[in-house]
């Protein structure tokens, strides 16, 4: 209940915390440890409709979104597919049985998903710079859902670069730049006025520390598969460092 915490705080109290305790008549305390963009996207539903009404909403928003996904993984595929192969593609993705099951729950996978696929169906766009401002908008939206994304968006940029000249690469760089930063200076600067740091990366760290075991189990412990981490004693030393 992380994100509707923060949604309803933001709403209520002009706070962006996680903390519930407002239901006990102590001021949240803001922090900064998820980023805004789920619960950005929640704050709509929960203003305009009572108690938990709002959940079933999101709920077919979410699952209109993963239609959409699909829609934007065929005009992805087709940009090096041929059309049965891209068809093909879209059905299997369309099989995906997480991409089915995640509209179910308030988690971000869902506009997440969305999102990715969009900012990827962007950067295979020939364009000038306006196209550019906005995967330089999309591309942080993303990230602004699940910050994780940040780390593999240099890459995408490669790989895709590497299939088409880019002309006035500077412009269009500046651009992508302008859009990216548009979002994300907000977020920053309310960081830094808040918390004094400009991001929270405790939440990457653990993330990040949380994949690094073989076969998801602490010490081959089949006990363990799934939650390997629970059972690290050094896991909070590891998920600590910088």
């Amino acid at each position: 209940w992380h994100y509707f915490n923060y949604a309803y705080n933001i709403l209520h109290h002009g706070v962006y915390s996680k903390d519930p305790s407002i239901l006990s008549g102590i001021a949240p305390v803001s922090d900064g440890l998820r980023t805004p963009g789920y619960p950005l996207f929640l704050i709509p539903f929960i203003a305009f409709l009572p108690g938990d009404t709002f959940i079933e909403p999101v709920l077919k928003v979410q699952a209109w979104m993963s239609l959409l996904t699909l829609v934007l993984t065929y005009v992805l595929a087709r940009s090096v597919l041929p059309v049965a192969l891209a068809l093909l593609a879209t059905f299997l993705t369309a099989l995906c049985p997480h991409l089915i099951s995640m509209n179910h729950y308030l988690l971000t996978e869902s506009l997440f998903t969305f999102l990715l696929v969009a900012s990827l169906v962007l950067l295979t766009r020939k364009g000038g710079w306006p196209l550019w401002f906005a995967i330089g908008i999309v591309v942080c939206l993303a990230g602004m859902v699940r910050p994780i994304w940040f780390y593999f968006l240099p890459i995408a940029i490669w790989l895709i670069g590497t299939r088409q000249a880019v002309p006035n690469r500077k412009k269009r760089s500046l651009a992508f730049v302008l859009g990216f930063f548009l979002i994300m200076t907000p977020w920053m600067v309310r960081n830094k006025i808040s918390l004094g740091i400009f991001s929270d990366s405790s939440s990457m760290n653990s993330s990040m520390a949380q994949g690094i075991y073989p076969q998801i189990t602490y010490d081959s412990n089949p006990k363990t598969f799934g939650y390997p981490y629970r059972f690290d004693p050094r896991f909070q030393e590891i998920s600590a460092s910088k």
